[in-house]
């Protein structure tokens, strides 16, 4: 399987657009996001042209591999990357890594120190990776959207009420991007 470090500045100067799966993503217009698009569980079924997948849970490495007509890249751990090949996602189009939870070293780390590892932080949800994962490949400023903090999920997802602790994890990401120095900022 290929490994994360091998997009090392990847996509040096760009701006990412994370997607999260609160309710500002069905109201959010789509063509106003850059073309880096970085998917968070199954957001990438709202989103058109996703460029990256994360997923730490095989329940939305299931659905998406199912419902999504045109693949994306997955940026998965390597137990996950082959749960998803069982469902069909193509392996050229995976990545793996390892996560290391809460592991401070790795903040520290410039991108090519961290390409070396083949690893990327793990906190609360799986927004960290994803936010270590833009240091890595060089972006320099996120757009957050559907990271509202609160309010359930968006309804494009048709997902059930309560899930995942919102509050905590928006405030968790913060942290994260200014402790990584990247600029940030919610749409």
């Amino acid at each position: 399987m290929k490994k994360v470090g091998e997009l090392l500045l990847r996509h040096r100067g760009e701006t990412a657009w994370l997607f999260g799966k609160g309710p500002s993503l069905d109201t959010f217009d789509m063509a106003r996001a850059g073309s880096l698009r970085v998917c968070i569980n199954e957001s990438a079924l709202c989103v058109p042209a996703p460029s990256y997948f994360f997923a730490h849970d095989e329940a939305p490495i299931q659905r998406v591999a199912a419902e999504r007509s045109s693949p994306c890249t997955a940026i998965l751990e390597t137990s996950r990357a082959r749960f998803a090949e069982k469902c069909g996602w193509g392996k050229e189009n995976i990545f793996v890594y390892e996560k290391r939870r809460l592991d401070q070293k790795l903040l520290s780390m410039p991108p090519q120190a961290l390409a070396a590892t083949h690893a990327l932080y793990g906190n609360s949800g799986t927004v960290h990776s994803a936010i270590h994962f833009c240091h890595l490949v060089g972006v320099v400023e996120v757009v957050m959207v559907g990271f509202d903090g609160g309010g359930g999920y968006a309804s494009c997802l048709e997902l059930p009420s309560g899930g995942a602790e919102h509050e905590r994890i928006r405030r968790d990401s913060e942290t994260l991007l200014r402790e990584l120095e990247l600029p940030y900022r919610f749409s």
